[in-house]
């Protein structure tokens, strides 16, 4: 194995993750989102933990001198971890790979709504008042990947109902 492969399988998982059978409405009224990850695997490699978060990003507006520049805030709302302590689990961490095949784990989570998510505007109106700033919600699946600098991930967009 060349020292170039060697690197480049740090960085390459060689595991995909994908957020699928997931709620994309957060409603207000009822905070949950419920789901599953899909986990493709292949041949020798080994998922050493898998956590999925409800987080928002507050995007704004800084100002500095003439210089005006964006920057972002992330603030997680809910999650669950496996291996975990009080988490049930569909499948057995770590999970190891012996051939190329797709694993999937249910989730639930529990969305705190905090002042923020209960003031988020869901009408044109609101959003035409809220200028520059810019507030979105996201479930995220990030893994740990034996071997792996950067392991798995996969990001999907939020609706906000009331």
């Amino acid at each position: 194995m060349s020292i170039f492969s060697t690197i480049g399988s740090w960085f390459s998982s060689g595991v995909k993750v994908l957020l699928w059978k997931f709620d994309d409405t957060l409603k207000k009224s009822n905070p949950v989102i419920n789901g599953a990850v899909l986990i493709k695997g292949t041949p020798g490699k080994t998922v050493l933990s898998l956590e999925v978060k409800v987080i928002r990003e507050h995007t704004y507006t800084v100002e500095d001198g003439d210089e005006k520049k964006k920057e972002t805030d992330t603030t997680v709302l809910g999650s669950v971890k496996w291996p975990g302590l009080l988490t049930e689990s569909a499948l057995s961490f770590p999970i190891e790979f012996t051939a190329a095949e797709d694993k999937e784990q249910t989730f639930s989570i529990r969305v705190a709504v905090d002042s923020t998510l209960r003031d988020h505007a869901t009408s044109m109106l609101g959003k035409m008042f809220s200028g520059d700033d810019k507030m979105e919600y996201y479930v995220l699946a990030e893994s740990s990947v034996k071997g792996s600098i950067l392991g798995a991930s996969a990001k999907e967009k939020l609706k906000i109902a009331d």
